[in-house]
C-alpha cells in the first residue's frame, strides 16, 4: 500500500509543477504606463488576469471610460495601456464607420479634423469629416446600408425624358418619356427602377406611317391644318433636343438640353405664319472641375457646374486648417471662378446672419 500512495504524490507534484511552468510561460510582464497607474503592483501576471488602470488628473485612457482594463492572453496584453490628454478624442464608436487615417495609438488631437469612410456595404449620409473639440467629436457621419440604385435611364430614339435629371435613382423611381411630334408610343410611356435595372422603356414610332387615324396614349397629332409642316424641317440645337405641340396654324417646340448643359434663350420656339421659326435657344456647356487642375479642392471625382450657377465644395485639409474649409465655385461664360477657402462654420454663420437681416 505504501508504493501506490508514494506514486500518487509524485504524480500530483509533477502535474502541479507542469501547470505552474505552463502558466509561467504564458504570463505577461507588467506593462508601462505614463501619466497613469495600475490597480496592482505585481511585476508579472498570469494568463487570463485582468489588470485595471486609471490616469492622472488632466489625462484619460485612450479607450471609452475614465478607467480601463487590459487582459493577459498568452504572454500578450489585449491592448497597450495609454493615457491621453483629456481634451483629445478617442476613436469614435460609430457603427460601420472608420477614420480614413487612424490616429496614432488611438489618439485624435484636440482641434484636428478627420475624414471618415464607411465599410463596403454602407455609404455615408451627410458630411464626411468631423472635428475633435475638447474631447468630444462634432457631428459624426452616418453610414447607412447601401440601397440598390439605378444609373441613368436608357435613351429612347425620337423621345426625351421629361423627369428631373439625377445621377442615381432610388429603387422604385419612375421616369417619363415624351415622343417627338408625329411620333407615338408603343407600350408604356415610362420606365421604373427595379433591382438596379430599368424596366422596359417605350418605343416611339412615326404615327404618319401607320395611316390615317393613328393616335397615341390619349393624345393626337393634328397635321390637317398644315401646322406641323408649315415651317418645313424642324430646327436643331447643339447638345439639345425638343418635344413639340401643335396649336392650329402654329407649332411650338419645347427645347431641353443634355445633362449639365444650361438652356439659354427661349424655351419654346414657334412656327410663325410667314413660315419662319422664332428665335432659337442655345445649350451652354458646363464648367468642369477636375482633381488635377483644382488640387486645392477635396474632390473624389470630376465635378460639373452649370453655366451661371455655383456650388460649395470642400477644400483639402491641411495642418494649418484645423476645421473643415469650403470654397464657392462659380461658372461664368465657361470660366471657373473659385473663391477663397473659408471655415465651413463661419460661412454657415454668415449665411444665417444675412438671412436674418434680409427678413
Amino acid at each position: 500500500m505504501g508504493e501506490p500512495k508514494c506514486l500518487f504524490f509524485v504524480l500530483l507534484i509533477w502535474c502541479l509543477g507542469t501547470v505552474h511552468a505552463q502558466d509561467s510561460q504564458q504570463s505577461c510582464p507588467k506593462p508601462k504606463l505614463k501619466q497613469g497607474y495600475f490597480g496592482s503592483d505585481e511585476e508579472t501576471y498570469q494568463h487570463g488576469t485582468d489588470l485595471y488602470y486609471a490616469c492622472d488628473k488632466g489625462w484619460k485612457p485612450a479607450v471609452e471610460g475614465w478607467w480601463a482594463m487590459v487582459k493577459c492572453e498568452n504572454r500578450k496584453w489585449s491592448h497597450t495601456p495609454q493615457c491621453i490628454d483629456e481634451n483629445d478624442c478617442i476613436a469614435p464608436d460609430n457603427p460601420n464607420t472608420k477614420v480614413e487615417t487612424p490616429g496614432v495609438n488611438g489618439r485624435y488631437p484636440n482641434g484636428k479634423t478627420f475624414r471618415f469612410e464607411c465599410d463596403g456595404t454602407h455609404e455615408i449620409n451627410g458630411p464626411v469629416i468631423a472635428t475633435c473639440e475638447n474631447g468630444t467629436w462634432t457631428t459624426l457621419p452616418l453610414c447607412e446600408e447601401k440601397k440598390v440604385l439605378c444609373g441613368q435611364p436608357p435613351p429612347v430614339t425620337n423621345a426625351v425624358i421629361t423627369s428631373e435629371y439625377q445621377e442615381k435613382f432610388q429603387e422604385g423611381s419612375k421616369i417619363n418619356y415624351k415622343c417627338r411630334d408625329s411620333y407615338t408610343y408603343e407600350g408604356t410611356d415610362s420606365s421604373v427602377c427595379q433591382s438596379g435595372d430599368w424596366t422596359t422603356s417605350p418605343k416611339c414610332s412615326n404615327s404618319t406611317s401607320r395611316g390615317n387615324g393613328g393616335t397615341s396614349s390619349g393624345r393626337s397629332h393634328s397635321t390637317s391644318s398644315g401646322g406641323v409642316d408649315r415651317c418645313g424641317e424642324k430646327p436643331t440645337v447643339d447638345n439639345g433636343d425638343f418635344i413639340s405641340d401643335s396649336d392650329r396654324n402654329r407649332m411650338a417646340l419645347t427645347f431641353t438640353c443634355i445633362n449639365y448643359y444650361k438652356l439659354v434663350g427661349p424655351e419654346q420656339v414657334m412656327c410663325h405664319n410667314d413660315q419662319r421659326w422664332s428665335e432659337l435657344p442655345i445649350c451652354k456647356a458646363p464648367c468642369t472641375i477636375d482633381k488635377i487642375t483644382y488640387d486645392l479642392l477635396d474632390l473624389t471625382k470630376d465635378m460639373f457646374v452649370k453655366e451661371g450657377e455655383s456650388q460649395t465644395l470642400l477644400c483639402k485639409i491641411t495642418d494649418a486648417w484645423q476645421r473643415p474649409f469650403v470654397a464657392d465655385v462659380q461658372c461664368q461664360n465657361g470660366q471657373v471662378a473659385i473663391g477663397r477657402c473659408a471655415c465651413m462654420y463661419d460661412e454657415l454663420h454668415t449665411t444665417q446672419r444675412n438671412r436674418l437681416y434680409s427678413t
